[in-house]
């Protein structure tokens, strides 16, 4: 197929076009550690509130309530933490200059 022009690559550029144009990022943007671990502490926060109160919610019981907490808390964040280091060593998707 050597010499065949693609019918889609008009197509497929202009998506291109679109894409970089929704997701440009200032030059050497990144996450510091600390920054990674202010976001975690945040998002838990508002997450385990609420699953604090389905589980109150459903049992009556403020202890399983606490229990909960206690385990949702330190577990999801340590794996939201990781997750998010994770993906700064990832480099699809970054933006290396301006445009």
């Amino acid at each position: 197929m050597e010499g065949r022009k693609n019918p889609y690559s008009r197509y497929l550029n202009t998506v291109q076009v679109i894409w970089e144009a929704c997701t440009v990022a200032p030059l050497g943007m990144g996450q510091s550690r600390s920054r990674s671990f202010i976001k975690a502490v945040s998002w838990r926060a508002i997450a385990t509130f609420t699953g604090v109160a389905i589980v109150i919610a459903i049992t009556g019981e403020f202890e399983h309530g606490a229990v909960f907490a206690g385990a949702d808390i330190s577990l999801k964040m340590l794996f939201y933490y990781m997750h998010e280091r994770g993906w700064e060593m990832v480099t699809w998707g970054k933006m290396t200059e301006a445009l």
